[in-house]
């Protein structure tokens, strides 16, 4: 009953701001799908969608940058909000649409129902049309399958486990231009090579609550050659899936999810582990992206790289958000949990604009004698260019190992403007210094908290120190190296710079509590 009522709350006031709305601020002439309206990708328009665009509300960046701007505008405002309210209730699937059953006990020959259901998913994919939902009983299924037709959705039947087992070098391939794909609730183990692959065209793609596991090279890889945005891959979105072991293939060390010409992405609630190279990967032409609420553990080498090089015609990524993340666990002897590195730009200089990382809990440790590193910026590409980076309230632990950095930025001969490093605790336990770059030019270190356990902390290599306004102290976290609230004591309270201001901590906190904003990752509450 009180679940109830508080959703008939929201879906009220929602339409009185609907009235607001259309009554005094003008909408965007841009109309979106009810697709683009389910924010969360769970098939229907509920009150988490609802709850997720309150959450963004005032936040602005390029047109259509996040799903949540569904109107396309660049701000995330009312209006979007009212959008949305106004399809609750509704599907993403037509009603008109069919429901198409398979199962490993089933036949080709069936009629396709829950009672006389197909033998393979290609059967079914071959006669499904816009709107069909094909339903995956539990059990194994060994092929391999090429999705040709849009509009549909394939998904578990009733909380089944159906398992697909590829039998060829990619298991999942997408054919070129299918767009308004779903695919919900189906684990993926053991492929002989990639598991799926996204070609140019494929748009408003949607993998959810999926399972990928043992698979030798990448989850999934949307890639346009070379970086070639001709036509890009638009609104790909990964969300509350799972994988683990990943990239372990003979010689092989591939990403889990790995990206170029791709933009208006989403990876959001998913749980990456023991992974061999990277994890999530943005190559050449990625942009518009949101990477939030996703769970990193024992990276081997990356668990997010930004490399915006082997592209002819795009060399650059930009407007990224990374936020609400957490990056834990042992990885190896040169393990960096984000790592932005431009390596050889075919076509032209690289650039890397507009990345903010905030609210993020970086707590990585490096195997014995290893070196470990939160984030690091570096390029190999010549004369790359970094603008408008912005790295503000996160929490880095960084133990063991030798050498442990929570940052390493190396400029060599990139240029760097308005980047921002604020309101950050750095605690490392193998280095004094927190910080180690071979020039500040073009950065501002603003407010932030420096702590070595053993002795003083040195901050920022070089002459910074502590930057404009930063502290050398104890943050006084609950537990150190385990828990990363802070304590009523802790000196990190009300003292992060309001010229950087961000509306909620990793834990959803309102910010702020006090007199001030806290620095790091949380609020103290």
């Amino acid at each position: 009953m009180i679940k109830k009522s508080k959703e008939k709350r929201i879906v009220l006031t929602a339409t009185l701001f609907t009235i607001l709305c259309l009554s005094g601020v003008p909408l965007k002439a841009a109309t979106p799908t009810v697709l683009e309206c389910d924010i969360n990708s769970d098939g229907i328009i509920s009150t988490l969608d609802l709850v997720a665009m309150s959450s963004h509300i005032g936040m602005t960046g390029t047109a259509g940058w996040i799903s949540e701007d569904v109107d396309k505008n660049g701000l995330i405002q009312v209006c979007d909000l009212m959008i949305v309210a106004s399809h609750y209730g509704e599907t993403t699937t037509t009603t008109t649409g069919d429901s198409l059953f398979v199962s490993p006990s089933g036949r080709d020959s069936n009629s396709g129902t829950v009672s006389s259901p197909f033998a393979t998913l290609s059967k079914a994919i071959s006669i499904a049309s816009s709107g069909d939902t094909i339903y995956l009983r539990g059990g194994t299924y060994t092929n391999s399958i090429t999705i040709s037709k849009s509009g549909i959705t394939i998904r578990n039947y009733n909380n089944e486990k159906p398992i697909i087992v590829g039998t060829t070098s990619t298991t999942v391939q997408f054919s070129s231009k299918v767009s308004n794909v779903m695919i919900y609730g189906i684990n993926f183990s053991n492929s002989p090579g990639d598991c799926v692959y996204l070609t140019k065209g494929n748009n408003h793609i949607t993998f959810s609550h999926c399972g990928f596991y043992n698979i030798p090279k990448h989850v999934i890889y949307a890639y346009n050659e070379n970086g070639a945005p001709t036509t890009y891959i638009e609104y790909l979105n990964i969300n509350n899936c799972t994988t683990s072991k990943v990239g372990w293939g003979s010689g092989y060390m591939g990403e889990v999810f790995s990206l170029g010409g791709c933009r208006y992405f989403v990876y959001e609630n998913n749980k990456l582990s023991n992974f061999n190279k990277q994890g999530l990967s943005n190559g050449a032409g990625s942009c518009n992206g949101l990477i939030q609420g996703n769970t990193f553990v024992n990276t081997k080498y990356f668990s997010y790289k930004i490399d915006p090089s082997w592209a002819y015609n795009d060399n650059s990524v930009h407007d990224v958000i990374i936020r609400n993340n957490l990056f834990t666990g042992t990885g190896t002897t040169n393990k960096r949990e984000i790592f932005i590195n431009p390596e050889v730009g075919y076509g032209g200089r690289c650039k890397v604009y507009n990345i903010e990382i905030y609210n993020n809990i970086f707590d990585t440790t490096a195997s014995s004698g290893g070196i470990s590193h939160a984030v690091s910026i570096a390029a190999n590409s010549v004369g790359t260019t970094f603008n408008n980076i912005r790295i503000t309230y996160n929490t880095f632990y960084v133990a063991s190992g030798s050498s442990n950095y929570a940052m390493t930025i190396k400029k060599g001969d990139d240029t760097f403007t308005n980047c921002v490093i604020a309101n950050n605790i750095f605690v490392t336990t193998s280095t004094a210094t927190q910080i180690s770059t071979d020039s500040t030019n073009g950065f501002t270190f603003k407010n932030n908290c420096f702590y070595y356990p053993s002795g003083t902390a040195k901050g920022i290599s070089g002459d910074t120190g502590l930057g404009t306004g930063g502290i050398r102290a104890n943050p006084l976290f609950v537990k150190l190296g385990s828990d990363f609230h802070l304590t009523a004591s802790s000196p990190c309270k009300d003292a992060a710079s309001s010229t950087y201001t961000i509306s909620k901590s990793y834990d959803g906190i309102s910010r702020p509590k006090g007199a001030g904003y806290d620095m790091g990752a949380y609020e103290y509450n």
